[in-house]
């Protein structure tokens, strides 16, 4: 394995730890009825075909956003070579359903488009190999479990 590969992978504790940033606590009162910020509820039942939640899948929908972006960016700055962009892809995703399981979001605690609009505006320069592209403020406390 690569030295870049090692430090991209070394660099996926800190992208997780800041998708930690993403996921906030709420208590939640009631089995099946969630309150959602911005006046909405959802029921966060599966699809009926056993599949997952709604929020589980904004959740795994956000993983994958978040993790595609991060690694176009390390490839970009040369942190990784585009061979090992699948790869760190990859590794990004399990360290993130590691750090937050998607399965356990019971709520969504803001706006995902506006998050992911924020998020996409980031440039590559900004981008740090020890800790992913920033966070931005439209993302803190989105997923609530």
């Amino acid at each position: 394995m690569s030295l870049r590969m090692l430090v991209a992978r070394g660099s996926l504790v800190g992208l997780a730890g800041w998708v930690a940033l993403a996921f906030g606590c709420a208590s939640v009162i009631g089995a099946d009825d969630y309150k959602v910020a911005g006046g909405g509820t959802g029921t966060g039942a599966t699809t009926g075909t056993g599949g997952p939640s709604a929020f589980e899948q904004q959740c795994i929908d956000f993983a994958d956003f978040a993790c595609a972006a991060n690694t176009k960016c390390a490839v970009s700055t040369n942190d990784i070579q585009p061979s090992d962009a699948a790869a760190f892809a990859s590794a990004c995703k399990t360290a993130i359903e590691d750090e937050i399981p998607c399965a356990s979001v019971k709520a969504i605690g803001g706006s995902v488009a506006t998050c992911k609009s924020d998020y996409q505006a980031e440039s590559c320069t900004t981008f740090d190999p020890s800790s992913g592209l920033p966070l931005p403020a439209s993302c803190m406390g989105l997923f609530l479990k």
